[in-house]
This record gives C-alpha cells, sequence and structure tokens, in this order.
C-alpha cells in the first residue's frame, strides 16, 4: 500500500456512543494507523445525542423547527463533542492528532440550513495536519456556507462529510465504521436467511441506499460514483468480518436477470400535478424528492415523510402547489428488486405478480430498469410475507 495515500475512517453515533467505545475506537484507529500512517477520521455525534438536541429544542420552543439556522447551530455541538473526546482518547495512546469542525476542515456548503450541500473543500488545514504526522479528526455532519453561516447535511451527514473528504484527498478508501457489517440481500432483522454481501456494485449499493437500506446515506455513493473512490462498510464491534467492499462493478456478470438484494421503503406519498410543473414550480421543490416522473397526464412525484414536512412549510406561498401536497396519497411502500440484467426478466413477472396477489397486494406504478424493478404499494401488514417470498424465490 501507498504509504503516501490517505485513508478515511468514519465512525458513526452508535460507534462513539460511551467514552468505553470512544476508547474502542481509538485502539481501531492505532491498529490502522500501523498499516496506513495517514489517517483522517470522521466522527458522529454520540450515540442518540442529535436527537436528544432536537427534543431539548422542542422543550425550550415548540417553534424550534422553525429556526432552522439555530437548530444547525445547537446540533453541530454533538460532533464537536465525539471529535474533541476522541482525540484525547488518541493522545493517551501516544497516538499525535488534531480535530477539526467542519469549518475548520474547509467544508464549504450552500446556504440550505438542515439539509446544505457540499459545494467546495478548502483542505489546507487538514493536509497541513496529515504531512505534521497528526492523525486528524473531523467533525461530520456540519459545514460553513461561504456567508459563513454553520450549516449541517441532514441525516446520514457525516457519511456524505466522510466521502467526500476522501474524494477531495484523493483517498485510497473510504471505510465506514458502523453498527451494521456491510449490506445484506435483505433486512436481517426481518429477513433471517439474508446474507452477507461481501461484494456489492456502486449502482446496486446507491439503489439499495436510495430503497430503504439503512446501511449508508444516497448522497455520499453520489459523490463516490461521481468521484471513483472506494468505499467499504463494515462493524465496529466485528471488523474482523470483514464487511461489505463497494466496487464499480462485479468482476464476474451472469447472462440473464441477477438478482442482489430486495428492499423495502415505508412511509411514502405520491403526488400527482395536473400539468407539466413550471419552471418556477421546479425551483420551488428544488431536487426534494426520491423521484419525479411526467408524461402527457401530468407529474407526479414521491416523497418520504420527512420531505413532505419540508414541503408544507416551503409551499405556504403556492397555494396550487399547496392543494396537491394536501391530496397526496399517503401510507405507502415502495418494494424493491435490485441487481443486473432485470430488463431481461420477463421470465420473472409472473412468478412477481404471482406473489403480489398471494399477499394480496395490489400494484399502484411500477418502474423496470437493467438494475431495479420498483412497485410502489398501499402500505399493509402483508408486504412482510411478500418481501420473505421474494427473497426465497429470487434469491435463496
Amino acid at each position: 500500500m501507498n504509504s503516501q495515500k490517505v485513508r478515511v475512517l468514519k465512525f458513526g453515533g452508535s460507534s462513539v456512543a460511551t467514552p468505553e467505545l470512544i476508547r474502542q475506537v481509538a485502539s481501531i484507529i492505532k491498529k490502522q494507523q500501523a498499516l496506513t500512517p495517514k489517517l483522517l477520521v470522521v466522527v458522529s455525534a454520540m450515540g442518540k445525542s442529535t436527537d436528544q438536541l432536537l427534543k431539548l429544542a422542542l422543550d425550550v420552543s415548540p417553534n424550534s423547527t422553525r429556526y432552522r439556522r439555530e437548530v444547525d447551530m445547537l446540533l453541530t455541538t454533538g460532533e464537536r463533542v465525539s471529535m474533541a473526546l476522541l482525540s484525547m482518547a488518541l493522545e493517551d495512546q501516544n497516538i499525535s492528532s488534531i480535530s477539526f469542525t467542519g469549518s475548520q476542515s474547509g467544508i464549504i456548503t450552500d446556504e440550505e440550513h438542515g439539509e446544505a450541500h457540499i459545494v467546495e473543500i478548502r483542505a489546507q488545514r487538514i493536509i497541513e495536519a496529515l504531512a505534521s504526522g497528526k492523525v486528524v479528526i473531523v467533525a461530520g455532519f456540519q459545514g460553513v456556507s461561504r456567508k459563513k453561516e454553520i450549516t449541517t447535511l441532514g441525516r446520514g451527514g457525516s457519511d456524505t462529510s466522510a466521502v467526500a473528504l476522501g474524494a477531495a484527498l484523493g483517498a485510497d478508501q473510504v471505510d465506514i465504521y458502523t453498527d451494521v457489517d456491510g449490506f445484506y440481500t435483505a433486512d436481517p432483522r426481518k429477513i433471517p436467511a439474508a446474507k452477507k454481501i461481501v461484494e456489492i456494485p456502486l449502482r446496486t449499493a446507491y439503489l439499495a441506499a436510495s430503497r430503504g437500506a439503512k446501511v449508508l446515506h444516497p448522497r455520499c455513493l453520489e459523490i463516490a460514483y461521481r468521484h471513483k473512490t472506494r468505499v467499504r462498510v463494515l462493524s465496529t464491534f466485528q471488523p474482523e468480518n470483514g464487511g461489505s467492499m463497494i466496487v464499480e462493478k462485479l468482476s464476474k456478470t451472469l447472462e440473464g436477470p441477477q438478482v442482489l438484494q430486495i428492499c423495502r421503503q415505508d412511509s411514502l406519498c405520491l403526488l400527482k400535478f395536473p400539468t407539466t410543473l413550471s419552471i418556477e414550480a421546479q425551483e420551488v421543490i428544488s431536487s426534494d424528492y426520491l423521484e419525479m416522473k411526467s408524461d402527457e397526464h401530468g407529474t407526479s412525484v414521491l416523497l418520504n415523510e420527512a420531505q413532505k414536512n419540508r414541503w408544507a412549510t416551503r409551499l405556504t406561498g403556492h397555494p396550487a402547489l399547496l392543494k396537491v401536497l394536501d391530496q397526496s396519497q399517503n401510507s405507502l411502500s415502495r418494494v424493491s428488486i435490485l441487481g443486473s440484467g432485470l430488463d431481461q426478466a420477463s421470465d420473472m413477472s409472473q412468478k412477481i405478480s404471482s406473489l403480489f396477489r398471494a399477499a394480496e397486494i395490489d400494484c399502484l406504478t411500477g418502474h423496470q430498469n437493467e438494475s431495479q424493478l420498483d412497485f410502489l404499494v398501499k402500505t399493509k401488514p402483508s408486504i412482510d410475507a411478500l418481501m420473505l417470498n421474494l427473497h426465497e424465490e429470487f434469491i435463496e
């Protein structure tokens, strides 16, 4: 391994939830430093501290969600706590380290409080600290706008911080340490037969993250794809298991359909606009949606619960758009079959239709391409059985 290359390690909130776990993370970093001297570490806030800070804000002010700038100022303290404590734990193990906030790290974002996007990284302080032999610890989930305002990147933002920094520094790899040891063929908590995927194509990993697999944030995989950054997911608690390596594509491909993963995403709503969206309407909704489709009948937009709540505020001055939001179809789920060659899956269609009928589930909309089969349905208890049967039929 090139000793001049940077390796990025990211540790999620569950990995640094207690003082004991922070010391354990410091031990993992020490072992990794023996293999890769230049280490950049990105940390999330400890455990559930972000949720606790949000609750504290609501306890103080029932209107706190309106004060997005101040919420960002509040939430960014969580990562500052964990980065400083981890630096102390490393110094106790005779590892020279320094911690930086997002702004000190040069993570420049747009102005969108609560859901900011990274526009630039000015990493000079990081580069200098790495060159001096220090392990650099960066607070994930946060940055600073060009107007010098503190911003946060939204849920899962520390993943985005880590991959963006890895891309900016030309890192050889970004290792995401979390409480799961990789991607599975389905949610192992609900489908006991689900198996870990040792190598997963980047396209499949992105689709899974966008469709309910709570392993990585989709935005970090967009960055990885754009910059060809290697990403690995592994467990802080069982790092010896190796995790899942996200690769550009599988080295061996089979002819015909290959199913890699079955996913489910709940708490969705569907908006149907009667006409193609105007430029003004498109600017209002930005790109804050899961999926948009337009045809001669109008435009449909799929949202998750958090997006719908944001839209309710954003569309206040647009009564026509707000009316569409009020008339949305709610309590929907998206069932997805992911893999390759799925546009050739004509022989699968009958089996899938049969399994949907057996579960008494009607498909509202469907979408098919080479990488995915998506089915939007009304949420009902029998989806659990459908997921089990799909996994058994196409993976087991």
